[in-house]
């Protein structure tokens, strides 16, 4: 049921309160925090524990949103599928990851709909820190906050794994990521970030914000923000004959483009030619090319991909065989989802897709500023760009939440 007129009451609050999340805002302040502040979360066995995925679990507003809450069927379902078929095409490990999608994309949607959305003011001061480090670097020749430094005061040994902060940049001498694990991280967060003010309708200092994300891009600019914008600009021209295109086949056309200009590559120079980062963003499509059929329809299984080392030389002719046997493939973008879980549970996140009525425009631009990354990861740009891909169509009108498209769900204030 789609709300109509006034935007609904927040959950737990009386009829005709002001739209607001009903329990103190600190839960939105932690959140967003975390989400823009990587660096803030440790590491446990090698594992990231992300811990803006546990202060929705600690939010009573929002607990009592999602008990009472109508969903729409048609993301009901979406949820069922996605997670019942993470185990038999992934693994436990992976479907944690799915959960942890569905309910950080689920908070982010929340917090948006109750009006303390506060994702451009944290993206901010983490614009502000990136300065600091620039200001460090260049005046005093100290590092001033670097991510770094302050997960190992944080944490220790359970730090977060940073870095690249500091080293040669582009348009400046050294790049810098404020509190996020490494300059591309943080730059495809703001990219994604972007986008998403670009279409929220209810912001205010717009052109402040925008001007404070564009600064962003510029201390932290990497590749990944130049192959965005090469890919952005003429997309943005046909994005109209661009969303008639059903976004499997878009994908479909990104996978192919992507596998033969590896090849193409890989074949010219050699793998051991190319830098660490160029081959960390590609060895995934080379690999895709190499599986038997039963991997490349089924996967080799959730960060498995060291099993088939015996059968792929590029797998231990890898920097990432020594460093993280596990990552190999995982900074592949849309590879990476194709090698641990095959071509057809790809296939069914993209009928997904279509089935959720994500537009093809949409899509391209999250595969672009994920490319550097699983678009199933648990990464916070990966997370906001799920949303703005779900999203992007409801934030558009104005005050009333339900927006131009349909809201994923309705709220019924209990009585």
């Amino acid at each position: 049921m789609k709300v109509r007129g006034e935007t609904p009451s927040a959950p737990g609050s009386p009829a005709g309160s002001t739209n607001r999340v009903p329990f103190p805002r600190i839960f939105p302040h932690l959140f967003f925090l975390f989400l823009t502040s990587p660096i803030l979360s440790p590491e446990v066995s090698g594992v990231s524990v992300y811990l803006f995925a546990v202060v929705p679990l600690l939010d009573p507003g929002f607990l009592r949103y999602l008990r009472h809450a109508r969903f729409r069927k048609r993301y009901i379902v979406a949820g069922v599928l996605l997670s019942g078929l993470s185990v038999p095409f992934g693994s436990l490990l992976f479907l944690t990851k799915i959960a942890t999608i569905l309910l950080v994309v689920s908070y982010l949607h929340y917090t948006w709909k109750f009006h303390s959305f506060l994702l451009y003011q944290y993206i901010a001061l983490n614009v502000g820190i990136a300065a600091v480090q620039w200001s460090g670097a260049v005046f005093l020749g100290r590092n001033l906050l670097f991510p770094a430094d302050v997960g190992n005061f944080l944490y220790g040994p359970y730090a977060l794994a940073a870095g690249g902060t500091g080293i040669e940049g582009f348009l400046l001498e050294s790049r810098f990521s404020g509190l996020s694990r490494e300059p591309g991280f943080f730059s495809s967060l703001l990219i994604a970030s972007l986008f998403v003010l670009s279409e929220d309708k209810r912001v205010r200092w717009r052109k402040a914000l925008i001007g404070v994300h564009l600064l962003g891009i510029v201390l932290c600019l990497s590749k990944i923000a130049l192959v965005f914008f090469l890919i952005f600009l003429p997309a943005w021209l046909v994005r109209g004959a661009l969303n008639r295109v059903p976004p499997a086949v878009t994908a479909a056309v990104v996978l192919v483009v992507m596998v033969l200009a590896t090849r193409y590559v890989y074949d010219l120079y050699g793998p051991g030619l190319l830098t660490e980062t160029i081959s960390h963003r590609t060895i995934g499509y080379a690999i895709l090319k190499e599986l038997n059929w039963m991997d490349f329809l089924f996967g080799v299984g959730y960060r498995n991909i060291v099993s088939r080392a015996s059968e792929i030389p590029l797998i231990y002719q890898s920097i990432w065989f020594e460093k993280m046997p596990s990552a190999i493939t995982e900074g592949s973008g849309l590879a990476s989802i194709a090698v641990n879980a095959g071509i057809l549970y790809l296939a069914f996140l993209l009928l997904l897709a279509q089935y959720l009525g994500i537009r093809s425009y949409e899509l391209l631009l999250f595969l672009a500023f994920t490319i550097n990354e699983n678009p199933l990861a648990s990464s916070s740009f990966v997370l906001v760009g799920i949303f703005y891909m779900l999203f992007v169509r409801d934030m558009g009108g104005g005050r009333n939440t339900s927006g131009p498209g349909k809201s994923v769900a309705s709220w019924k204030t209990p009585g």
